[in-house]
């Protein structure tokens, strides 16, 4: 729900107008799990945020932070740091946390429930994000340890480079975001350099935001 702080510009912008003095902003100090820092890192509509924030033993724990409720530790998955990377406007959250023996996976947490997704085969990855369905975007490591641009639906993990056309000179390597529509943005490489995508699908099943294959829109 990355989007949901460009969407307020934007209607702020559409609200003022040009030629009048610039928003000004009211702070607030969300703490932390009792160590010295903590790190915001998405909300959602009813003003939920996310993050990471050390706890009093120095762990680096993922936060949930309701409006007008305390902060509190995200359960972790049996390691020493966890991270919550975004939040839908359904309280569920993704990001990812170190298992017992130390590896970074992908997770869900829903009704502070955490989960394990599945990698591509490879002992690491991260969700950085999802939308109002539910379709969760990030990072993992295939068979051969190479980090992957991923997709997951429900439990079903997608490599996306397998759903973008063959030869298109494209080496997906994150997916950061995803809006309502579906589309997702990222990094990866385009004949050999760093670059900025966006993933469009090219079909939408009834109108429901489901991915089924992607489009590179260059």
């Amino acid at each position: 729900m990355k989007r949901t702080l460009a969407l307020i510009s934007t209607f702020a912008f559409a609200a003022f107008g040009t030629g009048v003095a610039a928003q000004q902003y009211t702070i607030e100090d969300l703490g932390t799990l009792g160590g010295m820092e903590s790190y915001g890192e998405a909300l959602n509509n009813a003003r939920h945020v996310v993050g990471k924030s050390h706890d009093t033993n120095g762990v680096m724990q993922a936060f949930s932070k309701p409006l007008n409720q305390p902060m509190v530790a995200l359960p972790g998955i049996g390691g020493h740091f966890a991270i919550a990377r975004d939040v839908n406007n359904f309280e569920t959250i993704v990001g990812a946390a170190n298992n017992s023996g130390g590896e970074l996976r992908p997770v869900i947490w829903e009704q502070g429930v955490a989960t394990q997704l599945p990698t591509l085969g490879g002992n690491a990855g991260q969700a950085n994000a999802l939308n109002d369905f539910g379709i969760v975007v990030g990072h993992a490591k295939d068979s051969n340890n190479q980090r992957k641009a991923s997709h997951w639906q429900g439990s079903t993990v997608l490599n996306l480079n397998t759903a973008i056309a063959s030869g298109s000179g494209w080496e997906l390597m994150s997916a950061n975001d995803i809006n309502e529509l579906g589309e997702i943005c990222g990094t990866g490489f385009f004949q050999g350099l760093p670059r900025a995508f966006k993933l469009t699908p090219t079909r939408r099943p009834r109108g429901l935001l489901a991915f089924n294959q992607a489009s590179l829109a260059k």
